[in-house]
C-alpha cells in the first residue's frame, strides 16, 4: 500500500470513528471535527517526514525500469554514499570510476604537425 492510499483510508476512517466516539456521548460533535482533522493532519505530517528522504528518493527511482543506472557526485553523503557503497544496489554507481555502460569516447585526431620530406603538413 502507497502513502496516498494509506492517508486515503485514514482520511475515510478518523472522521467515522471521531463520529462514532460523538454519537456514543464521548466528544461533541464539534470537538469531534477538530480532533479528526487534528489527528489526519499529525499522521500526514509524520508520514511525509518519513517517506521523503534521500534514501527512499533514491530507492524509487531505482525501481523505475527505464533508468539504467545513478550516478552521484563524487564524495557524496548520507544516504547517497550508502547506495553507492552497496553491492547489493547496482544501479547506483560511483561517479569516480567510468561507468560500465558509458560510450567511451573517441580519440582526438592526431593535429601535432608532421613533416614528411621537409613538407609539413598538418
Amino acid at each position: 500500500m502507497n502513502q496516498a492510499a494509506i492517508l486515503g483510508v485514514l482520511r475515510a476512517v478518523v472522521p467515522a470513528l471521531t463520529a462514532w466516539l460523538a454519537a456514543k456521548g464521548y466528544l461533541t460533535e464539534g470537538s469531534a471535527a477538530e480532533i479528526g482533522a487534528g489527528i489526519i493532519t499529525i499522521l500526514s505530517a509524520l508520514w511525509s517526514a518519513n517517506v521523503h528522504t534521500d534514501a527512499n528518493a533514491l530507492r524509487a527511482v531505482e525501481a523505475m525500469p527505464d533508468v539504467k543506472a545513478i550516478i552521484p557526485i563524487t564524495g557524496a553523503k548520507g544516504a547517497v554514499a550508502d547506495a553507492v557503497a552497496d553491492p547489493d544496489r547496482p544501479k547506483v554507481i560511483d561517479a569516480s570510476p567510468a561507468p560500465p555502460s558509458a560510450p567511451s569516447k573517441p580519440s582526438s585526431p592526431n593535429i601535432m604537425p608532421t613533416s614528411v620530406n621537409n613538407v609539413k603538413s598538418i
